[in-house]
């Protein structure tokens, strides 16, 4: 309806005087917040500079003690929070590193006793539980050696025997049907001669 009472080229005059007096305004108060936010950002780098501080963190910065022009929010709960999985995960980090290298150690040692090589498992023992576990290895070796041996040779005389009855088993099937096909013969014979 506005519109429609005037011609359009009036209004875009009206548009364009105002344009031309908005946006010199809008971009001079664009600059001066830029500028404002950039000085008050470099005041308090160089507050917390001259006061010591390396650079200020929002952990620093909600510690200065000062009242400032905006409102800081106290991080330092979740920062602790933070801190201490770090110092847990360094803590797991160490430990599995330790494991790890006792892990290798004692493979390394076990490799050389399987290669029948000495001088290596003594220059491995240098840790004390090192020396245990290869001892315990060693030890627990030999006794199942031992098993396995006797288990082997109760195996082979077992053997030796169901060797033994399977070939008197077998003599005494080989009598068994010599005697049955003599009997079968004698049979047939008796039939045909009283035929």
């Amino acid at each position: 309806m506005l519109l429609s009472a005037g011609s359009v080229s009036e209004f875009l005059k009206v548009v364009q005087i105002v344009s031309w007096i908005v946006l010199p305004v809008l971009a001079i108060v664009i600059a001066f917040t830029v500028y404002s936010h950039y000085r008050r950002k470099k005041k308090n780098r160089a507050e917390a500079l001259s006061s010591g501080e390396a650079m200020a963190s929002p952990e620093t910065l909600a510690h200065l003690g000062k009242n400032a022009d905006y409102v800081l929010f106290d991080h330092s709960g979740l920062i602790q929070q933070y801190h201490n999985k770090l110092c847990h995960s360094h803590a797991m980090y160490a430990t599995l590193q330790h494991k790890f290298s006792a892990l290798e150690i004692k493979c390394a040692a076990m490799a050389a006793f399987m290669l029948k090589q000495p001088s290596r498992i003594s220059d491995l023992t240098g840790y004390p539980f090192v020396k245990r576990e290869i001892n315990q290895f060693i030890r627990k070796y030999h006794t199942e050696k031992k098993d396995w041996q006797s288990a082997n040779l109760q195996l082979s005389n077992t053997c030796l025997d169901l060797q033994k009855e399977n070939e008197q088993l077998r003599a005494q099937l080989a009598s068994a049907i010599a005697e049955a096909s003599v009997s079968v013969v004698d049979v047939d014979t008796e039939q045909a001669l009283s035929a």
